[in-house]
């Protein structure tokens, strides 16, 4: 696979709750213009929080997290301070965790010095333990080390960050010690290097992006990289997360590869099955909860990969079934861009980001005739009477809320917020109610946590606010959480009123 360019984007962050502001056209308003400390006063660079000894750094599915924690340790290592980092994915028990890290070579000889070590720990929420087990074993582990000599550094996504592990942290090292930061989205500056990097008009590409109306698509980095990839074939794109990532997955399953493509190593299955199987694997490799592929010979190395023969079987594809064979799934492995090689060798394979997989295995589930309740049975805790989801599954879930109109309704009744994450903008008017008035009733009734998330619900599209909030403004007798959800979402309307209103005037002039 011909690797993406390598953009020269400096990131930002802001403090979790803290306001982040985005510019008249939805870019992120540029923290290093001249009036930043007016525009974005809490949006700074990495190199601002660096002295903090733990950070915890936030941000959506796709929002470029990994990469901007791999920037940081580059810049660490060039200036010859030691550093590890591990990716918290793979590790299926606390012992093999414990030993991979924290029996580390290298972190055996700090614990025995006296200089700092800079410890990297990626995507906390992407474990195959729960978030519970992996924040416990972090937790009683560091308890244990000289903390004020080591900087700490944690990847999570947003949604799925939750304040135990934050309280432990405080204090191993201190409340001062201690901060929280979300990945701030990307400038128009930064679009633009991106689009010129991939030799595209730049100009020509961001007035597209406004006439669809895909600037929260095009200031995330996953989503930015489908719409470059897109434009480049069709010179137009969908505004829609769903079929974006669609068309972007189904471009992904062409050959991308340049040099194969000369040499005639095209493979011999066409797109529609390639996707198909792509969303085979991607469903086994979630709701089995799995890592990797194994392709090589003999049992799988560990239980964390899910061996190739296991894979096969027979699909269904324009109600003509086809064969899932070993040689099929080496060519969508080898050839897609979905995928790379996992580990040392060359017989384990990987999604390239999680979010593919994730998004693959709701497809996968859409494409096949079964009832809502098998559906969501794979989604939910089978031990909760209120028929949560499983909070790894979140992300599918609302993939899945997009594709099937039946499983959103059903996600409403339980996990509304969960909902906010899906393509709720693209619901009809019912829906939209339907789903505000859930979020308040559960937050009433103390069943959901209160996250200030006002800038989600922007993307409701509800002409009854008024009869709907009011009950909840104006009645001391409801739950201050449910007020101020009641409250978020007032403002939330107010600030796309006001988004709407400067853009229909940019646009006049």
């Amino acid at each position: 696979m011909v690797s993406d360019p390598r953009y020269d984007w400096k990131r930002f962050w802001y403090p979790k709750g803290g306001t982040c502001k985005l510019d008249f056209a939805g870019d992120l308003d540029d923290p290093e213009s001249s009036y930043a400390h007016i525009t974005n006063p809490e949006v700074v660079s990495f190199e601002t929080i660096s002295r903090t000894p733990c950070l915890i750094l936030l941000g959506e599915p796709g929002s470029g997290k990994s990469t901007a924690m791999e920037q940081t340790l580059e810049e660490i290592k060039r200036q010859g301070k030691p550093a590890l980092k591990f990716g918290l994915r793979g590790f299926d028990s606390g012992s093999e965790l414990s030993n991979e890290i924290f029996g580390n070579s290298v972190f055996q000889d700090w614990l025995h010095s006296t200089y700092h070590l800079n410890l990297f720990l990626d995507s906390l929420d992407e474990g195959l333990l729960s978030l519970s087990v992996l924040s416990d074993i972090l937790s009683r582990k560091l308890k244990n080390f000289p903390c004020k000599r080591l900087n700490l550094r944690l990847t999570c996504r947003t949604a799925d960050w939750r304040g135990t592990l934050e309280e432990n942290l405080r204090q191993i090292w201190s409340k001062d010690d201690v901060e929280v930061y979300e990945l701030a989205p990307l400038r128009r500056v930064d679009v633009e290097e991106a689009a010129g990097k991939n030799h595209l008009h730049s100009e020509a590409f961001l007035r597209e992006i406004q006439a669809r109306e895909a600037v929260p698509l095009a200031i995330q980095p996953l989503t930015l990289k489908f719409l470059l990839g897109i434009y480049r074939e069709d010179k137009q794109f969908t505004s829609t997360r769903r079929e974006l990532y669609y068309k972007g997955c189904r471009n992904f399953c062409d050959e991308n590869n340049l040099y194969r493509r000369e040499a005639g190593k095209k493979g011999k299955l066409d797109i529609d099955k390639r996707m198909m199987i792509a969303g085979r694997i991607a469903a086994v490799i979630i709701f089995a909860n799995r890592v990797a592929i194994w392709t090589g010979p003999g049992k799988a190395p560990s239980k964390n990969y899910i061996a190739i023969q296991e894979l096969c079987g027979i699909e269904t594809l324009d109600e003509r079934e086809f064969s899932v064979t070993e040689t099929a799934i080496e060519e969508v492995l080898k050839i897609t861009s979905l995928f790379f090689s996992y580990g040392d060798g060359h017989n384990s394979f990987c999604f390239t980001h999680q979010t593919y997989a994730e998004f693959l295995a709701a497809w996968y589930l859409a494409q096949h005739p079964m009832t809502l309740a098998q559906r969501m049975s794979l989604l939910q805790h089978p031990a909760d009477p209120d028929r949560k989801l499983v909070p790894q599954l979140h992300e599918v879930a609302a993939w899945l809320a997009s594709l099937v109109p039946d499983a959103l309704r059903e996600i409403v009744e339980t996990d509304p917020d969960v909902i906010l994450h899906s393509d709720i903008a693209t619901a009809d008017q019912e829906n939209c109610a339907v789903l505000v008035e859930s979020l308040l009733r559960l937050h009433n009734e103390e069943k959901l946590l209160y996250e200030s998330r006002s800038w989600l619900y922007q993307r409701l599209k509800d002409k009854n606010l008024v009869p709907q909030i009011q009950p909840y403004t104006t009645d001391i007798s409801k739950s201050e959480d449910a007020r101020y959800v009641a409250i978020d979402r007032i403002i939330a309307n107010e600030k796309l009123a006001r988004t709407n209103q400067l853009q229909s005037s940019r646009l006049s002039r």
